[in-house]
């Protein structure tokens, strides 16, 4: 029996994790599967690439280390903005700033950043800073991190800017509708403010491009799932099994793509994939 696999960040597993705890019941199928996230913690390890670890900080600006992918045959660059419970009005993402500094100075002119979950809402303004544009008040001073100093920016200075990052090609996945940032910083980057971190990056590809085509905002599931090839493999099996959370929209979107009698395990917090599966 051809049997597709596809799995969620489930129960404290990574997806590939759950997939090889679901393939472990399914002796003598034919398996094919598939790791996703709906566009959060986890993404970059769903993709083929060399893991880079790197010391940074963390959205409070301690110190921390972690890792991205990068694939050197497309020159594409995983990176999961992190997700850590923080004060969303003091945080930034200067953190994820320098893992997208490091991955272009590797090669990389395509950025996915995985954004879902991110607490932090300083419109980007950390991974701007990161990358050599500094946002200065009116009095020509930095202002302070984070969502808190969004309003006060009445400049950008990109004397140091960091120019083959400014004019890579970037994709933001989301999970749900992105945080507005603040609407000053949002008429400031003439945008529509609703943006989350890609207020910024949108600025920043603007000042390279002249135009907003570089950057594009993609719900995280099904780009993962289309990135997959799975609307193509629903119809090359005889079994489809799903690991995944009581919000996610992969059971909808499978529908969507011609998928029926899809045996779904829906795992709740606090709830554990070997469990559900009676081991």
């Amino acid at each position: 029996m051809r049997t597709l696999i596809i799995a969620e960040p489930v129960g404290g597993l990574s997806p590939h994790q759950a997939c090889d705890e679901i393939a472990a019941t399914c002796p003598g199928d034919e398996l094919t599967q598939v790791a996703i996230t709906t566009g959060g913690t986890g993404t970059a390890s769903c993709f083929n690439g060399e893991t880079v670890v790197l010391q940074t900080v963390d959205p409070e600006g301690r110190l921390t280390e972690a890792s991205y992918v990068f694939d050197p045959a497309t020159l594409q660059a995983y990176i999961d903005v992190c997700a850590h419970p923080c004060d969303p009005t003091r945080s930034d993402t200067f953190g994820t700033g320098v893992l997208i500094a490091d991955a272009v100075s590797r090669g990389a002119n395509r950025i996915i950043l995985a954004t879902g979950g991110v607490h932090t809402r300083d419109g980007g303004t950390g991974i701007l800073i990161a990358l050599g544009a500094q946002p200065l008040d009116a009095a020509g001073h930095p202002v302070e991190p984070g969502q808190q100093g969004l309003a006060h920016i009445a400049s950008i200075d990109t004397a140091k800017l960091n120019v083959p990052a400014a004019c890579a090609e970037w994709v933001l996945l989301i999970d749900a509708a992105l945080q507005p940032a603040d609407p000053a910083f949002a008429a400031f980057c003439d945008v529509p403010d609703g943006l989350g971190i890609g207020l910024g990056i949108v600025w920043l590809s603007k000042q390279m491009h002249d135009d907003t085509e570089h950057v594009h905002i993609l719900p995280g599931a099904q780009t993962l799932l289309e990135t997959f090839g799975v609307p193509a493999l629903i119809a090359e099996t005889d079994r489809v099994i799903v690991a995944t959370t009581p919000d996610s929209p992969t059971l909808g979107l499978l529908a969507e793509f011609g998928a029926t009698d899809v045996e779904a395990i829906v795992v709740a917090p606090g709830e554990t994939l070997a469990q559900k599966l009676d081991r």
